[in-house]
Formats: C-alpha cells, structure tokens, sequence
C-alpha cells in the first residue's frame, strides 16, 4: 500500500564538497574536469531526467544537408504561416523537433496561427504539436493556454500516447495547469491498462514534475508497475520510482520490485541512471541489500564517467541508507 509523506528532506551540496569527491573518486584528469563543471554551476538538488522524447523516438540533430534544407522551408513558411493547415502546422512542428532543430521565428509563428486556430486541430495534432514545441524547449504562453483548454474539453479522445506526450509536454514546459493534470488523469485511469511501460514511466514522471499528486493515479500506476516491472526499460524503471520517491510515496512492494528488476540488468545502466536509483531508494530509505551491492560494483566500475552530481548523490544515498539500517 502507498504511504505518503515518506521522504527525506532536500538535499544540497556546495561546488567545493562536489568538487572535492570527484578528484578523490576519479583519475586526475577526470577529475580536472569535472571540477571545471562543479566551478561554473553548483551540484544543487538532484533531480530526474527527461524521459527523452515521449515515446516518439530520439533523432540526432540533422545532418548539414537536411539542417539547410530545414531552414529554407523555415524561412518560406515564416512568409506565409496562416496558409498552413492545422495537421500541416503540427507535422512540421514534430518534424523540426523529431530532427533537434530550433527555429525560433518560425515556431514564433506557428504559435500565432495556431492559437487563432486551436479549435481546428484534432487531439493527435494538438499532442503532437505540444509535443514539438515542449522538445524544442519553446515556451509560449498562449498557446500553452489554449491548447490545454482545447486538450481538456476532448481528453476522451486522447490515445495512452496522446495523454502521456500530453502530460511530458507541459511538465516539460513547467506549465502547471491543475485543470488540465485533473483531466489527464482521470482519462489515464481509465485507460491505464493500454499504457506501455514508457507512457506509465513518462506520466509518472510529468506528474511528479509539476507536483500533482494524484493519489489514485500514482496507486494504480505504482500496481502496474509492480506488475510489469521487468517489461520496464531502464530508464523507463529509474524515471518511474524517481517519480514516486519525488512527491514522498513509498510502497514497499513496488519498490522492492523496481530494485529487484534493476539488479538483474545493472548492466545496463550508466552513471545516470545508477544515480537517479539509488537517490530514489534513499529517499524513500529503501533498503535492499542485493540492489545496493550491485549498484555499488557498477559505480565503482563506471566512477570515471560519473558527473560531481552523480558522485555526490551516490554517496550521499549509501551513507544515508546506511546510517538508517545501521549498516
């Protein structure tokens, strides 16, 4: 059963302490580095990764050929935006997003258009292009709100995609729309059952992003997830117990199954992913012994591609869990 309010209190840490465990950790040179990054931006609190792009599949950036072509059909549509169609708009916005390109002017101005016309969009057009605009990291107030009115009226018509990308989108965006989170996830409840492994990951985390905590939702989700927990990829797994450890929910069953899961492909996992899950198990002060040596040999083994915040989170989640277990 969930338990809510079991959480450990923030944790934060000085450049100096960061920088000062990366060079006794890692060889010299990492260790310059490293302590290089610490100097220009302090460890501070650590936090979740984004769960990629939703679902759609990461692109690398276009190759130079493409990223001219891409700004040539950037500047011609800038000329005339309001000749676009709703889809049309909304399948280049995912097209220029799918290939990590910016373009600031023209999505200034499919924003525009799109606002005026936001009632002409269908619910895949209206996730797809949230979607683009949240990947691309391009805010737009406006928009944002009348896409979510939009988006909340027609939420039944949402496919477990949609809600997921739906959610990741505004999360993303720090957008946190109450009415809208309400709405996802009453319609994610009823539909939980056709979630994949990565929309329950990604709206887990969205949720958690923006600080909903929707009791019923995390309830089901977390049974699903510890129905499901080896179907989970890694980052789907890490994303979703980050989650519940963020907003202090704490099933020990579920957990116990995120950590066993996690032990059997520790492999698999980079110094990210190994921070993130065992910060989560100490903030929840999880104990498992199996997952905590396994986690400890593969950050051992990987010390030299770990990040100051990595380092100290990891350190911080051992000695925690181990001053709370007597250990």
């Amino acid at each position: 059963m969930l338990a809510y309010g079991r959480c450990r209190s923030d944790f934060a840490v000085s450049a100096e302490v960061a920088c000062l465990l990366c060079k006794k950790q890692v060889a010299a040179g990492r260790a310059a580095r490293a302590g290089g990054c610490c100097s220009r931006a302090p460890c501070g609190r650590f936090r979740g990764s984004w769960p990629g792009r939703a679902g759609l599949g990461p692109s690398a950036a276009a190759r130079p050929c493409a990223r001219r072509l891409f700004g040539a059909i950037a500047n011609a549509a800038c000329a005339t935006p309001d000749s676009f169609t709703p889809p049309e708009v909304s399948k280049a916005a995912w097209a220029y997003a799918a290939s990590a390109l910016r373009e600031g002017a023209l999505f200034a101005a499919f924003a525009k258009t799109s606002s005026a016309r936001i009632n002409e969009f269908g619910s895949q057009g209206l996730a797809n292009l949230i979607w683009a605009f949240a990947t691309l990291s391009h805010q737009d107030a406006e928009l944002q709100m009348a896409l979510s009115e939009v988006a909340y009226r027609r939420m039944q018509n949402f496919t477990p995609q949609g809600l997921a990308n739906l959610a990741w989108a505004y999360a993303k965006l720090f957008h946190k729309d109450e009415v809208l989170f309400s709405g996802i996830a009453e319609e994610s409840l009823l539909q939980l059952s056709s979630f994949t492994p990565q929309n329950v990951a990604n709206t887990l985390w969205s949720f958690a992003k923006v600080r909903h905590v929707h009791l019923e939702l995390f309830g089901a989700a977390s049974a699903h997830l510890q129905q499901h927990a080896g179907e989970f990829s890694t980052q789907a797994l890490v994303n979703s117990a980050w989650a519940m450890a963020e907003v202090a929910l704490y099933d020990e069953e579920v957990f116990g199954e995120v950590a066993d899961a996690a032990s059997r492909k520790i492999d698999e996992y980079k110094a990210q992913d190994l921070s993130n899950l065992v910060w989560s198990l100490a903030q929840v002060l999880h104990y498992d012994q199996r997952a905590l040596l396994a986690v400890a040999d593969s950050a051992a083994a990987k010390a030299d591609t770990f990040t100051c915040q990595h380092l100290v989170c990891v350190a911080w989640a051992f000695a925690l869990l181990s001053e709370q277990c007597g250990e």
